[in-house]
């Protein structure tokens, strides 16, 4: 990609460019390996309760899998 777009990959700035963005892939990519049921198991509670509960600013990352393109947000 860096040829691609006429970038020295050797210059000093991007040497270790590979083992950075592959760390960044697996960070962001985490969630497909991790159990759901295991998460969020200590936060379901078992109440009577007839009233809305809103939970704000819940942030989420993600892969856009065909660009490889990176991208994270807020959600309400």
């Amino acid at each position: 990609i860096l040829e691609y777009v006429n970038e020295d990959s050797n210059r000093e700035g991007l040497l270790n460019i590979l083992e950075y963005y592959t760390k960044t892939i697996f960070f962001f990519t985490k969630g497909y390996k991790e159990d759901l049921y295991t998460i969020v198991n200590s936060i379901i509670f078992h109440k009577d309760y007839n009233k809305i509960i809103i939970v704000k600013d819940i942030e989420f990352f993600s892969l856009y899998e065909y660009y490889l393109i990176l991208f994270s947000g807020k959600v309400d």
